[in-house]
């Protein structure tokens, strides 16, 4: 900085043979213009990792809430809300049973059954509302008897025990410890109609054991590889549907650094937020937006591999931490030379143009 102001003068003496001297000052410039220092940018390289190749086998989820006649296990489709429920499971499976580019691998049903009444007749109960399910599924969709697994919960006291957490209901406390100090066939259920004059038993059986009346079902189904246009095309329709690798070949198609590859990059950690490669290359993203304390949680949760630990010292060398830098990029140095041996040249520019920046400001 101080030489901000500086002149140039042109000194000149000449000597005579006689030994004599004479002096002369010529002013070349009052004032010599001279460029401001840039600080030195730091250019360091960041790591994708590619993700490993996967067998892409999805499912679908949900519940059915069909009503039975008193101690019936048959399915009579007009009969109170069964029309509405039946329709919802129609939709559900003709979703992936109409879609070209997946597979049916299996469906799974599980009846449950509230926890009043005799426990051999909800085992009855459950089980045999779950098969009417499968069957009724299996003959509207004239699928294979080999898809279907069929099992059930007799007395649904988990689901119960949550509803019980989520709601006001009175003497909740004596509820719970009731129902995970005595057991099924100890007199729980007479303990429950008992507590406090039977009122929050009664409030049970008129607000929570129709919601544990219910079949829960799975469909399975293998999606077939995506080339990068179908990747594209899939992206803004059935994310789901695409896998950590395809996800990664479409944003490098479209440039790693890109504004859609970064977009890209993001989606993939949407979909598949605990495969540590689309972890990883999300974090670059993040990075690359200057976002780096997001991008060093997600790369802090990670397994120690070339690429994270270059990542990270990649997040230390912009927040200043140069000798946390360097000793991260040494540790990703003995694991690969990669990226690593060029960032570690780029903190020792920075060091030496710290250096200078303090002379320039002395």
């Amino acid at each position: 900085m101080w030489m901000d102001t500086t002149y140039l003068q042109l000194r000149q003496i000449l000597t005579s043979c006689a030994g004599s001297q004479q002096y002369f000052t010529v002013e070349m410039n009052q004032q010599i213009d001279l460029e401001p220092y840039e600080p030195y940018v730091i250019q360091p390289r960041l790591a994708y990792r590619i993700p490993e190749k996967e067998v892409k086998t999805r499912n679908v989820q949900g519940k059915a809430y069909l009503d039975f006649q008193v101690n019936r296990t048959e399915i009579i489709p007009t009969y109170r809300r069964n029309t509405e429920e039946l329709a919802k499971i129609r939709e559900t499976v003709n979703v992936v049973r109409n879609d070209k580019n997946v597979e049916i691998k299996g469906l799974y049903i599980e009846g449950f059954a509230s926890p009043d009444g005799p426990y051999l007749t909800n085992e009855r109960l459950a089980q045999g509302r779950a098969n009417a399910l499968k069957e009724y599924i299996r003959t509207q969709f004239n699928l294979s008897d080999k898809l279907f697994k069929v099992s059930s919960v007799a007395e649904d006291w988990e689901g119960l025990t949550q509803l019980i957490e989520e709601s006001d209901i009175s003497h909740k406390e004596q509820i719970l410890q009731i129902i995970e100090t005595v057991g099924i066939f100890d007199g729980r259920e007479s303990r429950l109609m008992q507590l406090a004059g039977g009122v929050p038993y009664r409030r049970m059986v008129n607000d929570m054991f129709p919601q544990l009346r219910r079949v829960e079902y799975q469909i399975d189904y293998l999606v077939r590889d995506y080339s990068v246009k179908e990747t594209e095309e899939m992206l803004s329709s059935k994310p789901e549907q695409l896998s950590a690798l395809e996800f990664y070949l479409l944003a490098e198609n479209y440039g790693l650094g890109t504004e859609q590859g970064i977009t890209t990059l993001e989606t993939a950690l949407r979909i598949h937020p605990t495969e540590e490669a689309t972890i990883n290359n999300a974090a670059v993203a993040m990075i690359c937006t200057d976002q780096w304390n997001a991008a060093r949680r997600y790369l802090e949760q990670l397994n120690e591999t070339p690429e994270v630990l270059n990542n990270l010292g990649v997040i230390y060398l912009y927040q200043g931490e140069l000798e946390l830098a360097e000793k991260t990029f040494k540790r990703a140095e003995q694991f690969d030379a990669g990226q690593a041996v060029h960032n570690l040249e780029v903190v020792e520019r920075k060091r030496e143009d710290l250096k200078r920046q303090e002379r320039y400001h002395r």
